[in-house]
């Protein structure tokens, strides 16, 4: 860690605090509302929060992927729950090749050491293994956080048919989608990483690196504002809101839990 840029440094632990805020409040909502799809994606944030920390404390790499592979599975649990549930194969399907995924990236990290970025140079015989496990690594990456940013955004447009809804939970919805779409950017960045073994201390690993952190940021920032809705934004979304009928009761609690609890059924 010493010799990680001080920038960098600064900005995974902005990332870091923003992952283990949304995931402890996530976690203390769901028992809350007793919304158990929540309490997943609490984990699911906590555990990424984790995994940083691990990296940056260079952690021993089997512990590393246990707690990355518990997260990515975690993500696409929480998604087939939230959207899907009821529709057994698609969760079947996506899950199962998350865990695929997952196994074939754990055989190339015990067998290769292989890490993100490089720590060493990689050899002629290792090299197209280690394109094998980026493949996989990214592959679970785009199904969990995809997944997540299409179910988010086709969600936020069916909500807009739908006068009773308040707009600030609409825009949650379009707010953590866009912050997943752009998280999948790290899939382009991270094949810019130096494969010479320097990560972070080159002058092109740094870019990438801060490139990385830039956009893990911006998702972090849209999970914690579509979830942890500031009074002020949210009073602005609902400017023009006008209830179809002048007594509906809008408990935000109420309100978060019907429409879970409808999108666990229509989805």
């Amino acid at each position: 860690m010493a010799d990680t840029p001080i920038l960098i440094i600064i900005l995974a632990l902005i990332y870091i605090s923003s992952l283990l805020s949304i995931g402890v409040f996530l976690s203390y909502r769901s028992f809350k509302t007793k919304l158990l799809n929540l309490r997943v994606l609490g984990f699911a944030f906590i555990g990424f929060g984790v995994d940083f920390i691990l990296i940056f404390l260079k952690a021993p790499s089997f512990l590393i992927n246990i707690v990355v592979n518990t997260c990515f599975i975690l993500m696409t649990i929480f998604t087939y729950t939230t959207f899907y549930k009821g529709r057994k194969r698609l969760g079947t399907i996506f899950i199962g090749a998350v865990i695929l995924l997952r196994l074939i990236d754990c055989i190339a990290r015990w067998n290769y050491n292989f890490t993100t970025p490089l720590a060493s140079s990689l050899t002629d015989e290792s090299r197209i293994y280690y394109y094998i496990f980026q493949l996989a690594v990214r592959g679970e990456f785009t199904i969990a956080t995809g997944w997540l940013a299409y179910s988010s955004l086709t969600t936020y447009s069916n909500q807009r048919k739908m006068e009773d809804i308040e707009p600030w939970i609409q825009k949650r919805y379009f707010i953590l989608g866009i912050g997943a779409l752009v998280f999948l950017l790290q899939n382009l960045f991270v094949f810019l990483l130096p494969m010479d073994g320097t990560g972070y201390t080159s002058i092109q690993g740094m870019i990438v690196g801060i490139l990385l952190l830039i956009v893990s940021i911006f998702f972090g920032a849209c999970q914690l504002i579509g979830w942890i809705m500031p009074p002020k934004l949210k009073a602005y979304f609902n400017r023009d809101f006008q209830p179809k009928n002048s007594y509906q009761n809008i408990n935000e609690d109420l309100t978060e839990e019907e429409l879970m609890k409808q999108l666990m059924e229509d989805g």
